[in-house]
Formats: C-alpha cells, structure tokens, sequence
C-alpha cells in the first residue's frame, strides 16, 4: 500500500486564531504611535522610511493567550490533516509570520490547549517555523523560502498552505513553476469561510 506523502502548513493569525496583536507603526524620530495595524492591514502595508515598525505584540506570549480566539473550522482540518501524518509519511506545520515568542512553553501549551499537538517535528509534533526570525524579506518571501527548503530533496505528492494572506499564497504558488511535479494547493481563510485560491 502507498502511504500518502503530503506535507501542509497553516498560518496562526487570522487562519487558526483570530486575536488583538497589533503592529505598531511609531515615528521615527518622535517614537509616537502613529498606526496600529491588524494582521490583515499589516499583510497589505507599504513601510514609510519616516516610520519603524514595532512588533512587540507579536512576541507576547500573554497578549496571545489572552487575545486570542480559535478559528475552530481550520483547526479542525489541521486535526484532520495531522491525524492522517500519524500515520503516513505526511507532514504538518505552523508557519507563521511572527518571530520568537518571549514564552515558547506557554505558547505551545496554548495550542496544546487547542487541540493542535505542537512541539517539535522529529517528535512528530507539528512544528511552529517562524518568518519573522529570517531578515531581509517581506512575509510571503520568507514563508516561501521555508517552504521550498522543507521540499528540496523530497519526494512529497501534495504541498497545501492555509493563509489569510493572499499576498503569501500568491507568492506561495509559484512553487507550481519550481516543483512541477508537486501538486500545490493554496487556501484562503476569511474567518469562517475557506477556498480554494
């Protein structure tokens, strides 16, 4: 019997929880905020060399848990998804946009909480990359790069990606050129409603 070798990532903001971390855009000679931008803002927002931008929020592991509420439709299909990587040679992940979180323990427990196994991948846990450590690109530039390095050198049939961000899976589809061999499956999450993108 051939075992299904699929590997899927999810977003957290806005695709898995939907929360009130916001991005902070502050003057830069002044340091007053000048904007706070929601995830969703935040995907569409074009820098100001006169402004900065401070993610303190997004490293909050308090603001997290306390703001935070789950998207239960998409949280149940990573359940579904992760059910099957048991099992199979499938893979799940959250690639988020965010950087280190200031309490990585806390934040997994939430998820734990949640209903989504998290922890580390050779545990076969579903594994949290995060875009924010890598510098020098934009979000869908950084959340393509990793996922390019997990499909180098791997025979995967399916990769999918479940985001709020069409900007990200715009730029996420483009492995269509790089893998065509690979079958790519974007999804937009738009609160409750998901589609095929």
């Amino acid at each position: 019997m051939k075992t299904l070798k699929e590997i899927t990532f999810f977003d957290i903001d806005d695709t898995l929880f939907e929360g009130e971390a916001k991005v902070l855009v502050k003057d830069s000679i002044t340091h007053a905020i000048l904007e706070e931008l929601t995830p969703a803002k935040y995907n569409n927002y074009k820098n100001n060399p006169k402004e900065y931008l401070d993610f303190s929020q997004f490293t909050s592991t308090d603001k997290f848990v306390e703001t935070s509420t789950p998207m239960t439709k998409t949280i149940q299909i990573l359940q579904d998804f992760y059910e099957i990587a048991k099992t199979s040679d499938s893979e799940v992940y959250l690639l988020t946009a965010r950087g280190d979180f200031d309490k990585k323990e806390e934040f997994i427990e939430f998820l734990i909480k949640n209903g989504i196994e998290a922890g580390h991948k050779d545990e076969q846990k579903v594994h949290v990359f995060r875009a924010g450590n890598i510098p020098g690109l934009d979000n869908a530039g950084k959340k393509y790069r990793i996922i390019k390095n997990l499909l180098q050198d791997s025979d995967f049939e399916t990769v999918r990606l479940y985001d709020d961000s069409e900007d990200n899976l715009e730029a996420f589809k483009k492995l269509e050129l790089d893998y065509p061999n690979i079958n790519v499956e974007a999804y937009l999450v738009n609160g409750s409603e998901i589609r095929r993108y």
